[in-house]
């Protein structure tokens, strides 16, 4: 978007040179995509470098995904730290640091898969046969992973499309999503929401062609491979409410993983967030290794050292027994509880959950972005809200991932009713995805009246982030969201 994203830049995330979080990554090769990219080793290095910025601490590999939690009912802040805080206690600017940045590195992927692709695609008519086989495999994820970009921007700075099936908010302004490259001077404007989403949609559409061009991915699930596409899809068509699709999506993104939920024990449950190696459930991740030495800026470090940490209230809501008596000791057997509130050492209260880190380098995980429960928990929420669904396939499939409670066993421990069954997968959506960024969307699309700490309640459906003023002030045509103040929260 900004003039300075408008080159094909190569990422390295130098250890070195990123202790302290006021460091830029060093990068080099900082030519225009059309020098750079000659054929298809130049275009996967180009695609290495766009993995990289979407999995950087401004974007993916932090702030989007704690911002989603941060601003929500499911965490605390000791303030330990500035990191965040300001989204935390929803002291918001235009100016906001942390917005910024994800708007900056939301958008220097946005662009440079927009690059990647142009020149793929001038170079795809004219390359044997071998060539554009490499070409579409690196065009489906560069199509994945702007996809996957623009909907975590959307989300952020516009809307939610629907509320709860009773509010469409297609026609309100979303982001700059063209769909082609924005080339320093361009004059843009933001698109609808709707309009977004169509974005998106297409981008998902292409991303998918070109990986049926060659038979289906080769690329395993530190990559936006095919599955993951369509776990992008049925997250997007949930939000949508188009609930048809979102089962479909899910359903095929399951059948291509092929993996397998974790239901044993609680120390199994742990260990698939303490290695860096892909799990069972893993669909797309972003990946960590030992060389990345992020420190203050990881998201780990901030579930940690740095006091973030679930809310008791909240803990106590998603997993305490209805008749729990304060004071006691309650019995809670569902193999999730102990990653929430046991750990810590002696300088910090809490480990880090599912940022807990690896023995080698506790500032080191991997971030999932899509993971086999929540294409279950998709199933089930799609098939309770869509007139045509099945209460008995939403509760199969929420029985997936449920069982993680060893007193649910069957589909009979599982409400039978539409409006309590809808009420367990929002709670079950809360135990599960807890620390994956999904609670902020998922309470503003319910249209849940939320208490979020000191405040009233708040009607968070209406809220969304303001565009940075840097962008605003930039005169490249973007505007403001008017009134995006007036849907703060307000302290009691």
């Amino acid at each position: 978007m900004k003039n300075t994203a408008y080159r094909i830049l190569i990422v390295f995330l130098l250890g070195a040179g990123l202790l302290s979080c006021s460091m830029e990554p060093e990068y080099y090769q900082g030519k225009d995509s059309s020098e750079a990219i000659t054929d298809p080793i130049s275009a996967q290095t180009a695609l290495t470098g766009v993995y990289s910025m979407f999995g950087y601490y401004p974007f993916a590999g932090r702030d989007v995904i704690a911002v989603g939690d941060m601003a929500t009912d499911l965490v605390t802040d000791l303030n330990l730290t500035t990191h965040l805080l300001s989204i935390y206690n929803y002291n918001i600017t235009t100016t906001d640091a942390f917005l910024d940045e994800i708007w900056e590195y939301g958008y220097k992927v946005i662009d440079h898969a927009s690059r990647v692709l142009a020149a793929c695609d001038q170079l795809y008519a004219t390359s044997n046969a071998d060539d554009q086989a490499a070409f579409d495999e690196i065009m489906a994820q560069a199509y994945g992973l702007r996809a996957m970009a623009e909907l975590y921007l959307v989300n952020l700075f516009a809307l939610p499309y629907k509320v709860n099936g009773t509010v469409d908010n297609g026609s309100t302004l979303g982001i700059v999503a063209t769909g082609t490259v924005i080339n320093p001077g361009d004059k843009v404007s933001r698109n609808t929401v709707a309009g977004t989403y169509t974005q998106i949609k297409e981008d998902i559409k292409q991303a998918l062609q070109h990986y049926t061009n060659i038979g289906g991915s080769s690329v395993d699930q530190y990559y936006m491979n095919e599955a993951a596409l369509y776990a992008l899809k049925a997250r997007v068509a949930l939000y949508e409410e188009d609930f048809k699709t979102a089962i479909e999506s899910a359903q095929t993104a399951l059948s291509l993983r092929a993996g397998h939920i974790i239901t044993t024990t609680a120390s199994d449950y742990r260990d698939m967030f303490t290695h860096i190696t892909i799990n069972s459930e893993d669909i797309f991740t972003v990946s960590k290794s030992l060389t990345d030495n992020l420190s203050a800026n990881s998201i780990g470090t901030l579930y940690s050292t740095y006091g973030v940490s679930p809310a008791q209230d909240a803990i106590v809501k998603y997993f305490y027994p209805a008749d729990y008596v304060e004071g006691s000791t309650p019995d809670i057997q569902d193999i999730r509880y102990p990653l929430l509130v046991e750990g810590g050492n002696a300088t910090r209260d809490y480990a880090g959950g599912k940022y807990i880190g690896i023995p080698e380098n506790l500032a080191v995980c991997n971030i999932p972005v899509f993971r086999l429960p929540e294409q279950y928990l998709i199933i089930a929420e799609a098939n309770v809200r869509w007139d045509e669904g099945s209460l008995t396939d939403a509760q199969t499939a929420l029985l997936e991932v449920a069982r993680r409670n060893p007193a649910i066993q069957s589909i009979a421990d599982l409400p039978s009713t539409a409006s309590e069954l809808m009420e367990f997968i929002k709670d079950e959506r809360a135990r599960e995805l807890w620390m994956e960024g999904h609670r902020f969307t998922d309470l503003r699309r319910w249209g849940d009246i939320v208490t979020i700490r000191s405040f009233k309640p708040f009607d968070i459906a209406k809220f969304c982030y303001p565009i940075p003023s840097r962008e605003i002030n930039s005169g490249a045509g973007v505007v403001q969201t008017e009134n995006w103040a007036d849907a703060l929260p307000v302290l009691e």
